[in-house]
């Protein structure tokens, strides 16, 4: 029955008229929709635009070399906020073992007499000991704060914007460094300590023997033990089961309460000696730690009961046993490949975003909590999980679970069975937690695009954001839609246009001002608008300057190319050459400015880390109970002059003014204030020979700002123009959404892809199939080595699938760097002139890792090509492992983008050839996120599941 679509603003559909999403099982393509079910091709003109866009991208992209230091250089640009954070942290570990160390070398100074055996043991060891073990105390306080889930969950959805420059969504990633920053050093210690108090020991000191049984020397013994035992289980928690790995991890907690009995010894309660006390550096973060904790399980826990559930086991004897859809046969998979689709009603308060997971927990299964990705749309009435069983139900807990569901006994005899079975079995929920996959939700300037690339069961988070996206779209009239998206476009451009008049550095701005004060503006008040029915004719920026002149170089050359061929014999390529040569010319100096651009990003992340070390050491140095030395006051005057020119260079003639004048007004402010306050510290420097407590203060403050606004500046959004224009014109909602699913298993296709139809029908009814694609595209690429399992599938595909019957459902590998930048053709051919776009990718670390540096590369080719203005994130949540070939299928928890990891193992082993780990892991996942109850856990974000 064909709907009727209500004309005018008000045509929003009640969620009465969605509820198509809500409902499961095989979808009928018997609709009628407003046109008929044929992809009608673009407009001739747009189809120029697009031959004549790919071909100039292909130029560019011939310029780009990517080599191993290319490939590096692409790695810190897009994992910025994460690398910096990395130097951060070892700038921060270093300056506290220095400080320690310099304070134990004083002492040892005046302890160990001239001509002592061993002097120089004696004079080096200890101090090294000691800044050593103050580095492990700064892990052991850092470390809880990356388990504080309940708080990153809430600081990630605030409109403080906070992960626009804080990797909370790679707090797993953070985690296992610090943790194994944290096993490093003590190794490395306990090695020169053994080695020092065996020598002397060897050499007839009967003192450093009996150090070896004291009070101190055992509870070390038990420090060392607990590390290495965690340390070890979290290095091959690949390998072991995830049980083993989650009750090992608890032994931190030991850890922490022997560390603090360490410095509480019989020589610390008898008053011998005052040892530095270890609770003083994590007692706090720990407290913290177990308020989020007891947060957790007073705020997020609910109570509700397993509705209903489908089961699909492609058994061995190529049965589809209980399926929740159509029996699908497939020959040859292990009877271990089964899949339970939970369904479960939603308690009132669980609100959540696309992306985020919660913890779940069946009593009569275990107690024990374990982390999943929601698949459901935030505003459905009932939570969708879909779960991965591994193994015998008496060895993990996902086979408990078939088990406890599928236990009558119905499902290992028959196939033909109800495409549902209801339920009523209790289970606790817990969340949500992590970030959402989309960023923060609750920004007023949204993407204005999304490419979501997910890998096997990583279609899972991606569903979630995909149907909350088409629950918008179906509630909206086309016609007004479109109109509306047409004037927002217009608007955004109008915006940057008005912007880029006032775009230039503070240096350059200055300059112009005192030349160019009687020139007329280049677009004065008075000028015709521009219509945005014709965005051609809006006024040329730069970079619009620089792709036309490339491109009619390259029609030029291609011209001359056809004219001179066509003579008798005399070929004179002249101006074909020429042409080429103007071209290549142009590419290569745009392909050199894009890099510069990396290059410049790369350097202000290290001049950041080199302000905070001058800051550290500033303060270090100026609070140590000894005489620092002339050198030491040297070496910090010449890196705070270093550090305040490299500032004021970037802050006057590098940065960008146009988005913030205020900033701009504040860095030449602080600029200027430190020339006379370098001469103020210098004074009290040569007067006193350190700094007073007044002076650090100041210190902190200038140089606080200027590292702030580094960080800012080098691991904040690009796109900062773009984002204030769609808050300006109300953006709310993504224009288009691509979602490319690729999976190596043909019945998990067969389960999840009706759901995609459904979706697919249900814009269809409302939209014509030109209007619908230009809002949500959906692609699905079946790589399945089985012939007969992907035969089987297209044959059943074809009766009954609408996203393939109009070719959306391909079989073989997908080339990712063509779907890229096969989106930024589509752009510039359907001539938006800007846009931000989010590409994001939920898979395999390996794959995400490749796909980010490809974004990457299309990025420079955009940039070069003139297309400045289409700015792209990348957004990775990463999970699951690698397996080699003929490797036996292992479970894997690591978490690459430090979101999620899963329990369960991955599907399909790595190909040969040219083909990348495409990363289908199941959906049952463990987090690893902290060192109780779910190491693993998700996201890193966002960088981080199922």
């Amino acid at each position: 029955m064909q709907a009727t679509m209500a004309e005018g603003p008000a045509s929003i559909k009640s969620d009465e008229d969605s509820c198509i999403l809500e409902k499961r099982g095989r979808p009928s393509i018997s609709i009628q929709t407003k046109d008929e079910p044929t992809y009608n091709p673009p407009h001739d003109n747009e189809r120029l635009r697009r031959q004549e866009t790919k071909m100039l991208f292909h130029r560019a992209t011939q310029h780009i070399k990517p080599g191993p230091f290319y490939r590096w250089i692409v790695y810190l640009y897009g994992e910025r906020k994460l690398w910096v954070f990395f130097l951060l942290h070892t700038v921060a570990t270093l300056v506290i073992w220095t400080h320690f160390a310099m304070i134990k070398f004083d002492e040892q100074k005046n302890g160990v007499p001239d001509g002592a055996p061993f002097y120089w043991w004696k004079r080096l060891v200890p101090p090294v000991e000691f800044g050593s073990m103050h580095a492990i105390l700064f892990q052991m306080s850092l470390i809880p704060l990356t388990m504080c889930r309940y708080s990153i969950a809430a600081l990630s959805g605030s409109s403080l914007g906070l992960d626009r420059f804080v990797p909370l969504n790679r707090m797993l990633r953070i985690h296992i460094h610090l943790g194994y920053v944290m096993v490093s050093i003590v190794f490395g210690a306990t090695v020169l300590f053994f080695t020092f108090f065996g020598l002397l020991c060897s050499n007839g000191d009967q003192a450093f023997c009996d150090k070896f049984t004291s009070e101190i020397m055992c509870t070390g013994y038990a420090i060392l033990g607990c590390l290495l035992i965690v340390g070890g289980t979290s290095y091959f928690r690949n390998s072991i089961p995830y049980e083993v790995f989650y009750i090992v991890h608890h032994l931190v907690f030991a850890l922490y309460l022997i560390t603090i009995a360490h410095t509480i010894d019989n020589v610390q309660r008898n008053n011998e000696r005052n040892r530095s006390q270890t609770f003083q550096w994590f007692s706090t973060t720990i407290l913290y730690y177990v308020c989020d904790r007891v947060a957790m399980h007073l705020n997020h826990k609910y109570k509700t009961r397993i509705s209903t559930f489908s089961a699909i086991r492609a058994g061995a004897n190529g049965s589809n046993v209980g399926s929740a859809r159509k029996a699908f046969q497939v020959v040859g998979q292990p009877s271990s490949s089964r899949m339970l689709i939970l369904k479960l009603p939603r308690p009132q308060l669980l609100h959540f975003q696309p992306g985020q997971y919660v913890f779940l927990k069946v009593p009569s299964v275990d107690q024990h909590w374990h982390p999943f990705s929601i698949a459901s749309a935030p505003s459905a009435e009932e939570l969708e999980f879909y779960v991965e069983v591994i193994g015998p139900a008496d060895k993990t807990w996902t086979g408990k679970l078939w088990e406890t569901l599928v236990a009558s006994g119905r499902f290992e005899t028959a196939v033909d069975q109800p495409v549902k079975q209801k339920t009523d079995i209790p289970i606790e929920i817990m969340g949500p937690y992590g970030t959402c996959l989309a960023g923060n939700m609750n920004n007023k300037h949204p993407w204005s695009h999304g490419l979501f690339i997910g890998a096997g069961t990583g279609i899972v988070p991606v569903l979630s954001m995909l149907q909350q996206h088409v629950r918008q779209v179906i509630r909206l009239s086309p016609k007004m839609h479109l109109q509306n998206l047409h004037q927002m476009r217009h608007h955004r451009l109008s915006y940057e246009l008005a912007a880029e008049e006032k775009k230039g550095s503070m240096a350059s701005k200055a300059v112009r001002s005192c030349w160019k004060k009687n020139q007329a503006p280049p677009h004065s008040e008075g000028s015709k608008e521009t219509s945005f029915h014709d965005e051609n004719l809006s006024p040329l920026t730069k970079d619009d300057k620089l792709r036309h002149s490339i491109q009619q170089n390259l029609v030029q050359q291609d011209d001359d190319d056809s004219s001179t061929s066509a003579v008798d014999g005399q070929r004179d390529n002249g101006r074909a050459d020429r042409s080429r040569k103007r071209s290549a010319w142009q590419l290569k100096e745009a392909a050199s400015r894009a890099t510069q651009s990396l290059y410049g990003v790369i350097a202000m992340g290290c001049l950041t880390t080199f302000g905070v070390a001058l800051l550290s050491l500033t303060i270090s140095w100026n609070t140590l109970k000894v005489d620092i030395s002339d050198g030491m006051v040297t070496i910090l005057k010449t890196f705070t002059v270093l550090f305040q020119v490299a500032f004021a260079f970037v802050a006057l003639f590098v940065w960008d003014t146009k988005t913030s004048m205020f900033l701009a007004l504040l860095d030449l402010s602080a600029c200027l204030v430190a020339v006379p306050s370098d001469f103020y510290w210098f004074g009290v420097y040569d007067d006193h020979g350190t700094l007073r407590a007044p002076e650090i203060l100041t210190i902190c403050l200038l140089t606080g700002f200027q590292i702030a606004r580094l960080w800012e500046r080098s691991v904040g959004p690009r796109h900062v123009t773009w984002q204030q224009a769609a808050e300006d014109s109300r953006s709310t909602s993504m224009e288009c959404l691509k979602v490319v699913w690729v999976c190596r298993s043909a019945p998990l296709i067969s389960e999840i892809l009706p759901d995609l139809d459904e979706m697919w029908q249900g814009i269809l009814r409302e939209w014509k199939l030109e209007d619908a694609l230009k809002v949500v595209q959906i692609t699905v690429y079946c790589t399945d080595k089985d012939d007969g399992a992907w035969m089987r599938l297209e044959e059943e595909l074809s009766k009954s699938s609408l996203l393939y019957q109009h070719g959306f459902v391909r079989f073989g590998r997908p080339n990712f760097g063509e779907i890229i930048q096969s989106h930024s053709v589509d752009l510039v051919s359907q001539n938006i002139r800007s846009s931000n776009t989010l590409v994001a990718f939920c898979g395999s670390p390996m794959l995400a890792k490749k796909i980010h540096s490809l974004k990457v590369s299309n990025d420079m080719v955009m940039a070069m090509t003139g297309h400045k203005k289409h700015q792209s994130t990348f957004v990775s949540e990463s999970y699951g492992g690698v397996r080699q070939k003929n490797s036996p299928v292992r479970r894997s928890n690591s978490y690459w983008a430090s979101r999620s990891v899963n329990e369960t193992l991955v599907l399909g082993g790595e190909r040969g050839g040219d083909e990348v780990d495409e990363g289908s892991s199941p959906v049952a996942t463990s987090f690893l996120t902290d060192h109780e109850d779910d190491y693993p856990t998700p996201k890193e974000g966002g960088e981080s599941t199922v």
